[in-house]
């Protein structure tokens, strides 16, 4: 939970600046809401992950809901792409008929919706 708040703690004054700049302040508060039911029902009952598991886009969509979260801090005049070169150097790879494993640890990488 103290990560949580010290996360909120960062996207309220990045929220604020969106919602200058013509953001809705009813989704801001509505996705703050949606976060911290979502932490509290996890604390209560945590979802166990298994080795793989399929996407779960339902009974609530976090897919959905992440992308709504995180938007309004992304400035997307200011947004870029890093990297792209080694998504060419894989794609060379593929063409040519050779396997790529691509090896990453979801701790130290930003999700989706940021990345």
């Amino acid at each position: 939970m103290y990560m949580s708040l010290i996360y909120l703690h960062s996207f309220a004054p990045c929220s604020r600046s969106s919602m200058v700049a013509g953001q809705d302040p009813q989704a801001f508060q509505q996705n703050i809401q949606t976060f911290l039911t979502s932490v509290q029902a996890s604390i209560k009952q945590p979802y166990q992950f298994s080795p793989y598991h399929p996407a779960v886009r339902a009974p609530f969509d976090y897919y959905a809901w992440g992308n709504d979260f995180i938007r309004p801090l992304i400035i997307q005049q200011q947004s870029r792409l890093v990297g792209e070169e080694h998504a060419r150097e894989i794609l060379s790879y593929i063409e040519r008929g050779e396997n790529v494993c691509i090896l990453s640890n979801h701790q130290t990488e930003a999700d989706p919706q940021v990345g």
